[in-house]
């Protein structure tokens, strides 16, 4: 246990994520440095704020879909709602978020379109490095499967 928390503190865990988000991202690649903490309007919320913490999202787009962008997203730091309250804050919010967006995705959405993709670090006990991976909910699936056409 305590190895494994050692990873997470040293931010030596590999974290993937997949994320469909709303309206077309022109970069191919792209990286969000803004710190995050407690919204200061709303305290149930995050948000970027000045005196937030340190976070770092890298993404880089798979697919254009019209009206929404498909994301690969790895984390350098690991805030609470990070990609969440990163995207929206491009701009460019999770499909299907009621939290940071409206909520409301012509892809039907009914849940945050975000998946923790896959999961890499060092086994506590034999040092052998290890990567769990998880293929996207039903939902998430059928919409990337829809959408594969365009780019």
């Amino acid at each position: 246990y305590r190895a494994l928390a050692k990873q997470i503190k040293n931010h030596e865990m590999d974290k993937r994520y997949i994320a469909v988000v709303s309206g077309n991202i022109k970069e191919n690649k792209g990286r969000i440095e803004a710190p995050v903490g407690r919204s200061k309007s709303e305290r149930k919320k995050m948000a970027v704020v000045a005196d937030g913490r340190e976070a770092v999202t890298e993404y880089e787009v798979v697919r254009r879909m019209g009206h929404a962008t498909v994301v690969r997203i790895h984390l350098l730091t690991g805030r609470t709602h990070q990609i969440r309250v990163h995207f929206a804050y491009i701009h460019h919010p999770v499909l299907g978020d009621t939290v940071y967006s409206s909520g409301k995705n012509r892809y039907g959405f009914t849940s945050q379109a975000l998946h923790a993709e896959s999961l890499s670090f060092e086994h506590p006990r034999t040092g052998e490095y290890m990567t769990f991976v998880s293929p996207p909910p039903p939902e998430m699936q059928r919409v990337l499967e829809e959408t594969s056409g365009g780019s």
